[in-house]
């Protein structure tokens, strides 16, 4: 029965409160640890000192596993479309450089291209390489850390399952 047995959650970003939510939920008694004043990780705001009511998003700057979020929600009993109103912003954000030139980072990788060849011509298929190699990691991650569970010591320090890296 696991509401004789208690956790601990190391670390309150979104993952930490998920797992807590998800073991409190299933009944039992867990205590959550964070380093920083609040909870939250990197989905968080700081507000201005200077100018009254002006916030900034410390992130995250892109959401990454949206299905995640939806599966999370629907195991502590909720629906993440209830709860959030997601709006996809494009382009996701901007890098400027130190000349105050700029990249607006979007989704469609033919506009990012275009952006990029301005600074370094020829890169396309540089630049396509690196999209594939992006997407394996992130399948990779997915596979072997986010989708896994991790119920024993040696599994979650287990070296073989860093290999491909």
């Amino acid at each position: 029965e696991l509401s004789s047995k208690k956790a601990i959650v190391v670390g309150g970003g979104v993952g930490g409160l998920a797992v807590a939510g998800q073991l409190a939920r299933a009944g039992m008694k867990v205590s959550l640890f964070e380093k920083n004043d609040e909870v939250g990780g990197r989905c968080q705001s700081v507000e201005s000192t200077a100018v009254k009511g002006y916030l900034w998003d410390t992130g995250p700057s892109l959401l990454l596993l949206p299905a995640k979020f939806a599966d999370a929600y629907k195991r502590l009993g909720s629906d993440v479309e209830k709860e959030l109103k997601l709006k996809r912003v494009d382009p996701a954000y901007r890098v400027v450089f130190g000349d105050n030139t700029h990249i607006d980072v979007g989704y469609d990788p033919v506009k990012m291209t275009e952006q990029m060849e301005k600074f370094e011509p020829g890169c396309t298929s540089n630049y396509y390489r690196f999209l594939s190699c992006a997407r394996r990691m992130l399948d990779f991650g997915v596979e072997r850390f986010v989708d896994r569970r991790f119920e024993t010591w040696p599994q979650l320090i287990d070296p073989i399952a860093l290999v491909p890296l």
